[in-house]
């Protein structure tokens, strides 16, 4: 009896240690977590781009990005959750402190735990200026203020249809009348709306051309008016100078400006637009991409005799962060930015 229940013993051990032997050991997916763009920054939010890959097939059952104000955040501080897999996949983040050091890293979840990528780290931009007020031109369109330096600027462009005094303004929105060059032939102060809807003059402000510039009536709210060259290269040198400017100064991301929006902070408030602009032949040229805004100096070409053909314009980019002030023909139909009166 003995022999049988230790020969009984021997088989439940011997195939014990076959199943243990044959058992095959189950390694974790290697994943390649990567964070390579933050952009759309603002005073409480940002957009971060990030891609995951694995060297086998493994189920990620949640991914997104998590941030703190500590340098290794994790899935115990803040997170998005952007779905699930690997591929590449954007994160929106909201409810940010303005002016303030954030770091984020992107993360997976699988089975075997949850895995980080790399560290990124950006700052929120700081608070637009709290003494903002509401100015109303002669149309009853409302502009808000904002102070960048020693000046204060309308946050809009101009969409103002009559002079300080009431007097209306020619709407220009076609060619009938022959093309848009030939209003300074005959001195005729006029307007368009881009691509003649009204709907984009709301949005971008109006077009002006030279005449409405130099029109004594005055087109600005009064105690405002249209800047000088000088006052441009003092807003640019401002906030860091012709290289940087057009980024301080641009709206962010791509709700009107075409990708890319290079370098886009809009970090003093001044919220710029891409306007295009209205060529001499009446065309419409570049929404989204470029705004040349007037400035009040006047230039005198080279080869010309008969007075200035010529007057300065603050010129942005979408593909630029920078910024300058540029010589344009008084033919084209150019948006205005008012700066208040000193």
């Amino acid at each position: 009896m003995k022999k049988t229940v230790l020969s009984v013993m021997t088989v439940i051990l011997l195939v014990s240690l076959f199943i243990t032997g044959c058992k095959k050991e189950i390694t974790p997916p290697v994943l390649t977590i990567t964070s390579d763009s933050i952009s759309n920054i603002t005073q409480t939010s940002i957009t971060c781009k990030s891609d995951i890959t694995s060297d086998v097939a493994t189920d990620i059952m949640m991914r997104g990005v998590c941030w703190s104000k500590n340098n290794t955040p994790t899935i115990l501080d803040n997170l998005t959750n952007d779905g699930n897999g690997t591929g590449s996949f954007e994160s929106k983040i909201t409810g940010l402190t303005e002016n303030t050091t954030y770091y984020l890293r992107a993360y997976a979840t699988t089975d075997f735990g949850t895995s980080y990528g790399n560290t990124l780290s950006f700052n929120t931009l700081k608070p637009f200026p709290v003494n903002r007020t509401i100015v109303t031109d002669i149309d009853n369109n409302i502009y808000h203020t904002i102070i960048i330096g020693n000046q204060v600027w309308l946050q809009e462009n101009l969409k103002a249809t009559k002079f300080r005094n009431g007097d209306l303004i020619t709407n220009f929105t076609n060619m009938k009348n022959g093309p848009w060059a030939e209003l300074m032939n005959t001195k005729t102060s006029a307007y368009c709306n881009y691509n003649n809807d009204p709907a984009l003059g709301d949005v971008y402000g109006r077009l002006y051309n030279w005449g409405v510039i130099g029109d004594k009536r005055g087109i600005c709210p009064t105690g405002w008016h249209v800047p000088t060259q000088d006052e441009f290269t003092e807003l640019f040198n401002f906030v860091g100078g012709n290289a940087v400017a057009g980024g301080k100064l641009k709206e962010t991301g791509t709700t009107h400006w075409n990708s890319p929006n290079t370098g886009a902070t809009n970090e003093y408030g001044f919220t710029l637009l891409p306007s295009g602009w209205r060529e001499m032949n009446s065309e419409y040229m570049n929404m989204g991409i470029v705004t040349y805004l007037w400035a009040s100096t006047e230039h005198t070409a080279g080869g010309f005799t008969e007075g200035a053909v010529e007057a300065a314009a603050a010129v942005f980019s979408n593909n630029y962060q920078s910024a300058g002030v540029t010589w344009v023909l008084k033919l084209e139909g150019l948006p205005i930015r008012c700066v208040m009166d000193k």
